[in-house]
């Protein structure tokens, strides 16, 4: 039980033990009602499938999801994190992942493969392992990995839905998932990401969650999350190969995330100055003076969120030094930092300072309206 209140975001007690005094109707509710089932395998796919439709949120969106044969043995087993300590790929619809609990691509699976889970599941002690692998592969159709940001936002929001459902509302996942699903509202901050780079956020995702449930650790959650909240890429580098693009877009050395492979600059001297290079530094201590009073993570795509409002705070004269055809880059211009977008990141010529010191102005108005809004 110990396992289940750490994982389930139980407080610790003074005690010897860091959980005396909790008993199993501290368990949260799910395993509790589960419990008297463990050794029933008729009826624990029926009590599962409806405890799901029982406590399925309303107001959320509701995705078609099946309860694959290698869950429910899981979940009875209490095998939360799939007895995968290497989140290896072919382990990935183990446990309370996110391959096990995403939904269902459209048409990707029909009543007929729910079938043929139940009547594997109910005469399981006579199968070998060629059943247990064919039941493995079926269970990997249920969907194909996103490759876009709509189709991660709804695992994500899925995958939040069952972890609550599962572990309750104290569960440390709960607060990364509703993190994730805030950056994945931002739209303009995802532009320039291809499919690989949704695949590589998917199995960076499917670790943390796998680190959480295994060792107890949410470091690589914290990680995750930073790096989009400061609209970064996540590294493809560990992306398995099963998961990457037939074209080898998978790319991604074991650099920075985010920043593509750059060819050899060493014998081409210091890169020449250009226009517009150092713009960021005449708004950087107006940034850091926000940073500093509210809570709200500051970044191009929550400062500036829409053309409208970059092209009022910009303003005409500085449009007009963006070559022809192209739009500025906000991170490059005002924050300071691009990890590579197709944006302008050049100037025509140097802002004059009247023209800087206006975009400061009219900047400072915005850093004050979120502050207000949102104070620490």
């Amino acid at each position: 039980m110990v396992y289940l209140f750490e994982r389930a975001g139980l407080p610790k007690g003074t005690g010897e033990s860091p959980y005396s005094g909790l008993a199993q109707e501290s368990l949260p509710h799910f395993f509790r009602e589960l419990e008297s089932l463990r050794g029933d395998k008729a009826n624990a796919r029926s009590f599962i499938e409806s405890y799901r439709t029982t406590h399925y949120p309303r107001s959320k969106t509701q995705y078609q999801f099946i309860l694959t044969s290698q869950m429910i043995k899981d979940l009875k087993q209490l095998s939360l994190a799939g007895d995968d300590p290497q989140c290896l790929f072919d382990n990935r619809h183990r446990g309370l992942s996110v391959f096990s609990l995403a939904p269902l691509s459209e048409s990707s699976m029909d009543g007929k493969a729910r079938e043929q889970m139940i009547t594997y599941e109910l005469t399981m002690d006579n199968h070998g392992p060629a059943e247990a692998a064919a039941m493995a592969k079926l269970s990997a159709l249920a969907q194909s990995v996103p490759s876009t940001r709509q189709e991660s936002y709804s695992w994500v929001e899925h995958v939040d839905i069952m972890t609550r459902m599962f572990l309750g509302d104290r569960c440390r996942a709960n607060k990364y998932h509703s993190q994730l699903l805030d950056v994945l509202t931002l739209v303009a901050d995802f532009t320039y990401w291809k499919p690989d780079d949704w695949k590589a956020f998917i199995w960076v995702w499917h670790r943390a969650l796998r680190a959480l449930l295994n060792r107890g650790t949410s470091q690589p959650f914290r990680m995750l999350v930073s790096t989009l909240q400061a609209g970064g890429k996540v590294d493809k580098s560990n992306l398995p190969p099963q998961m990457r693009s037939q074209s080898g877009g998978g790319g991604g050395g074991s650099g920075t995330p985010g920043t593509p492979k750059r060819k050899a600059d060493d014998d081409k001297g210091p890169p020449k100055k250009k226009a517009g290079s150092k713009t960021s530094q005449h708004f950087a201590a107006a940034l850091a003076s926000a940073r500093g009073k509210t809570k709200t993570v500051l970044r191009a795509g929550t400062v500036m969120p829409d053309e409208e409002t970059t092209r009022s705070i910009l303003g005409a004269e500085f449009y007009s030094l963006v070559p022809q055809g192209q739009d500025p880059c906000v991170r490059h211009f005002i924050f300071g930092k691009c990890s590579s977008c197709p944006r302008a990141h050049t100037l025509s010529k140097a802002p004059s300072q009247p023209l800087l010191d206006g975009v400061l102005q009219r900047l400072q108005k915005r850093l004050d309206t979120i502050v207000k809004e949102n104070p620490k």
